[in-house]
């Protein structure tokens, strides 16, 4: 028993020094016995005076994973333990576990949802949103038995599951539940061939969810009105994102799970802070926000960061009528440039009319745009005729895409003609129907309605000439000109 014990102590210092000596060692090892090891061995393990066997670490399969073994690191291969779940023998070769239990059923499963043959479970990771495959055994089965094959859960089984679908066939759904976290994970699928006793062992790989991105800069107007026709705003999509979540000011409304919303403020709505996160099984994203205002009445912006009031309709129009659809009621009358009053309707000349330039004047009577209202401005009390700068704002002349352009009836031909009611939205809260022009000659003739839209400005383009500025704009194009100012356009009045 003495020398027994004393031997023991030899080999366990013996195996303690060849696992922890700090130099390299070039030598053998025989653990157990004085003899020398076979010279293809580096370490053996001898018998003669001790019986016993090699004991492998033991790891649960969430243990095994989390060595974090890089599936490309070669380095690894032949790495063994015991697996305390499915109580088998693994090695780690060609960056996977490899069971040694897995006895010698080659059965290889088919992928029905994917249309394939032959689909090696293993070969494909799992997407770490949920998903299901619906799987059958290639092979018929070698029995009568009604149920040839089984399908179970080993290790993983509270994310991944099955269910049977015919037993006759042992055809079955696998579903893997969405993976919260970054780290990929992994389940062992055992398919048993209960006519012979035999099994395959499946390991299943799910990716880790990825982090998302905080999505970028909202696209949108900073200013929407309580009475426009409602807004977009937009956010370039995040990669990886299943949904998103915006969420709106106090009185708007909209709802969205996409990457852009459509959006309108209520009567009541306040000005706040427009915000978006980008969602997946992970979680969601840090939040992407834009502040924004709520003006009221129609209106676009003159310049970046100003928003201003006009009337909803032509002078001349019907005011009772939908001021964003086009129709013949939004037409209104035509002005001659420094009229008070109308020199046609919207089909009719009023009276007779003259190609002689009037003597009064909008605006101040000069070439710098000004905010003054003649008398002889057309406009109601509290409205006048927009000087120049202000119109160029609105059509996007001076300032690139101030204001979102839409033409209406979307599809729409613009083409001359006398009931070709089209326009376009300036913005959310501004519609401008193309109303044509009517000649400076003695009869007043229209032209290009359903073609263009013509609107005086306050401005003159000098003060020596017949001329005054007016804008104009066409189907893909808006102009700042000058006009003769006996000619027949149409006004829109801002708000003082």
């Amino acid at each position: 028993m003495k020398y027994k014990l004393s031997n023991i102590k030899y080999q366990i210092s013996i195996l303690i020094a060849a696992m922890f000596f700090a130099s390299p060692l070039k030598a053998q090892v025989m653990v157990g016995n004085l003899k020398s090891p076979n010279s293809f061995s580096l370490l053996e393990m001898d018998i003669t005076y001790q019986k016993g066997g090699l004991r492998l670490p033991q790891l649960t399969t969430e243990g095994r994973n989390n060595l974090n073994i890089n599936a490309s690191d070669l380095t690894a291969n032949g790495l063994v333990i015991y697996n305390l779940d499915t109580q088998c023998i693994e090695f780690w070769n060609d960056g996977g576990w490899v069971s040694m239990c897995s006895s010698s059923a080659k059965i290889v499963l088919d992928d029905l949802s994917r249309g394939g043959l032959g689909i090696d479970v293993t070969e494909n990771p799992f997407p770490a949103s949920s998903n299901s495959l619906s799987l059958i055994p290639h092979d018929t089965p070698e029995c009568s038995d009604t149920n040839p094959y089984t399908a179970s859960i080993l290790s993983g089984g509270s994310y991944a599951h099955t269910v049977s679908v015919d037993a006759s066939t042992g055809s079955f759904d696998l579903t893997m539940d969405a993976n919260p976290s970054t780290d990929e994970r992994m389940a062992i699928l055992r398919v048993t061939d209960n006519c012979t006793g035999n099994y395959r062992d499946f390991l299943l790989v799910q990716d880790g969810c990825s982090i998302l991105a905080k999505p970028g800069v909202i696209s949108g107007p900073k200013y929407a009105s309580t009475d426009g026709i409602g807004v977009t705003y937009s956010i370039v999509a995040v990669t990886g994102a299943s949904s998103y979540t915006w969420i709106l000011p106090n009185g708007w409304m909209g709802s969205s799970s996409d990457a852009s919303i459509f959006a309108k403020p209520g009567a009541l709505a306040q000005d706040g802070t427009i915000s978006v996160m980008a969602s997946n099984d992970c979680g969601s994203s840090a939040a992407s926000t834009m502040d924004v205002k709520v003006v009221h009445g129609c209106g676009a912006l003159i310049a970046p960061d100003t928003w201003k009031e006009f009337m909803c309709w032509n002078l001349g129009a019907n005011y009772t009528s939908d001021p964003f659809t086009p129709s013949a009621d939004l037409n209104g009358d035509y002005y001659q440039w420094g009229s008070k009053t109308p020199a046609a309707t919207r089909d009719y000349i009023v009276g007779s009319w003259s190609s002689t330039v009037l003597a009064t004047v909008y605006g101040d009577g000069t070439t710098t745009p000004s905010t003054t209202k003649s008398d002889n401005d057309p406009c109601p009390p509290g409205y006048r005729v927009p000087n120049k700068d202000e119109w160029v704002g609105v059509l996007n002349i001076t300032y690139t895409n101030l204001n979102s352009r839409t033409n209406k009836p979307e599809g729409a031909a613009w083409v001359p003609g006398d009931t070709n009611w089209v326009g376009s939205m300036f913005g959310d809260a501004l519609f401008l129907p193309a109303t044509g022009w009517r000649s400076n000659n003695d009869i007043g003739d229209l032209n290009d309605r359903g073609y263009t839209g013509n609107y005086w400005t306050s401005t003159m383009v000098n003060t020596v000439s017949d001329i005054s500025s007016n804008v104009y704009f066409s189907r893909n194009s808006t102009y700042l000109t000058g006009t003769q100012r006996a000619m027949g356009c149409s006004i829109r009045c801002i708000k003082q």
